[in-house]
């Protein structure tokens, strides 16, 4: 693929201390994943693990990959784009806020086994800073979840980014990024 760069596989580990604090974190190390800076984009191959706990009971004899935690991966992966560029612009680490959804459509089951392609593709961000105490930075994205080709998922929604330096420091935000 032309214009791919890789991430190092070190920041999705701090990303994953710092950033998604009260979140599942969905990557794996096993987890395929680029950025493409011509195409705005980050890729992720994953392949759904038949041990993952979401399956217990979802649903007995025919496991199905709940819907949201596709919507999870999407997010993720389209945030791990949105905080690389930012702290590659700004040489600051970024704490990303909940994503807000915008539109979302289910296609087909995922089951266990699964080889998903997940593409997180930003369509623009804006910076605002003149009403705020900190800078906040909104992306507009949109997102794919395929298998061989076909369309599994897909979604549009927005992540906002905010420098981790301007987030309150309180003993209990500390005790949970530590």
């Amino acid at each position: 693929m032309s214009g791919q760069g890789g991430v190092v596989r070190a920041l999705p580990s701090l990303w994953r201390k710092h950033i998604l604090v009260n979140r599942p974190w969905l990557l794996k190390s096993q987890d395929q994943l680029w950025i493409d800076y011509e195409q705005s984009s980050c890729h992720l191959v994953k392949e759904i693990e038949p041990t993952c706990s979401c399956f217990q009971g979802h649903f007995p004899n025919n496991p199905i990959f709940p819907g949201v935690l596709l919507l999870e991966l999407q997010f993720q992966t389209a945030a791990i784009y949105a905080l690389h560029i930012s702290e590659q612009q700004q040489q600051q680490l970024f704490y990303l806020d909940v994503p807000t959804l915008k539109t979302c459509r289910f296609r087909q089951l995922v089951k266990p086994l699964d080889k998903l392609d997940i593409v997180g593709k930003a369509l623009d961000s804006k910076t605002n800073s003149e009403s705020l105490n900190h800078p906040q930075t909104r992306w507009n994205f949109q997102a794919t979840i395929s298998r061989h080709s076909k369309i599994v998922a897909e979604s549009s929604f927005v992540v906002t980014i905010v420098p981790q330096d301007s987030l309150p420091r309180t003993q209990e935000y500390r005790a949970r990024t530590l």
